[in-house]
């Protein structure tokens, strides 16, 4: 029995003595990659992934010829996005409320990009309207035949606290930043569906991963995306999906935000500003630019934001408990407080 005992000890330590400098090497590269993580995602303004295929991935030269419907396109992420695809020789359909405005981008399109008048279709959309989408699917497809790639941007953000929040700004925000985008999907995906190919693009949000404070139902709805052409994407082969999560841009999302109630006017650009830390944001044409990459590579899912929301992205994917914690000790009710004290400026004013 003791000699057994022996040859274990010795069997053990011998292994140990062996095992000792590979533990260590291994946690010398792991230190070095956690901070390697650390100091690119301070550096870089989207995932490593997205980065990489900036660098080395496709120009999207394949895209030329290809047809885009793009929602949300009179202002914004939506406009940029437009012109990156414009200049890659992508037709395209714009559609938002505002006509004149989807007018203005065409002109731009046309005048700057190098596509031809008929290459750009105005198509004006209400994402609420239901049943007009299918109207609207038809004119596209009357007009360029075929439909490739979908970009679901329309939306609306928020600024209120859950508890203050009223449920009919919760049903009409779901109405817009959801169902309006499954509506417009749905208007589309047979034609997608029988084509054997199509590609949907959806505007998520950094909120559609991390909850945000003052804007529970804006990340629901986000989330609600994910979920719904996740499961999507499963269900068919054919179609490829990729969720875009942007981070603060500037824009005038914020300003066109809802507010408690229906009833609420929209917030001042200053009061807006205050609780949107300008060295986080991005511009809506660099936002555009990394979101064409995405869709040139067939990206599942990209983060299009820097520094420190970058970096909470990162660990929230793969340490969310410790992420939450450190994200209530790092700001606790301080943003809210600020919101508040904002409100009560504007409405002063």
């Amino acid at each position: 029995m003791e000699t057994k005992s022996a040859i274990v000890l010795i069997a053990a330590s011998v292994i140990l003595l062996f095992a000792l400098p590979v533990l260590q090497i291994l946690a010398f590269a792991l230190l070095i990659f956690i901070i390697g993580t650390v100091v690119m995602t301070l550096i870089q303004d989207g995932d490593p992934l997205l980065m990489f295929y900036e660098q080395f991935g496709s120009s999207g030269s394949h895209l030329r010829g290809k047809v885009a419907w793009v929602t949300g396109a009179s202002s914004g992420i939506g406009e940029a996005l437009c012109y990156e695809l414009a200049k890659k020789g992508v037709k395209l359909i714009l559609s938002a409320r505002r006509a004149k405005e989807l007018l203005r981008v065409k002109e731009r399109c046309v005048e700057e990009c190098g596509l031809g008048d008929d290459d750009v279709l105005v198509l004006p959309l209400d994402v609420l309207d239901y049943e007009s989408h299918p109207g609207c699917a038809q004119k596209a497809l009357d007009h360029f035949h075929k439909v490739d790639i979908l970009v679901n941007n329309a939306g609306r953000s928020q600024r209120a606290l859950a508890v203050d929040t009223s449920l009919e700004v919760d049903r009409a925000l779901m109405d817009v930043d959801f169902i309006g985008q499954v509506s417009v999907t749905k208007a589309i995906l047979p034609h997608m569906m029988s084509s054997n190919q199509g590609h949907i693009v959806n505007i998520s949000s950094v909120t559609g991963k991390i909850p945000t404070e003052m804007s529970a139902t804006y990340s629901a709805s986000k989330h609600a995306l994910h979920g719904y052409f996740g499961a999507l994407a499963y269900e068919s082969s054919a179609l490829t999906v990729t969720n875009v999560c942007p981070g603060p841009i500037v824009s005038n999302i914020v300003e066109n935000c809802f507010g408690n109630n229906l009833q609420q006017p929209k917030l001042k650009e200053t009061s807006a500003a205050a609780e949107r830390n300008s060295s986080l944001m991005m511009s809506t044409e660099r936002c555009g630019f990394l979101i064409a990459v995405a869709i040139a590579n067939n990206l599942s899912e990209v983060w299009i934001c820097k520094g420190l929301v970058l970096l909470l992205m990162q660990m929230y994917q793969w340490c969310p408990i410790m992420t939450r914690w450190l994200k209530e000790k790092m700001y606790g009710d301080k943003r809210i407080r600020e919101f508040k004290k904002s409100q009560e400026q504007s409405l002063e004013g």
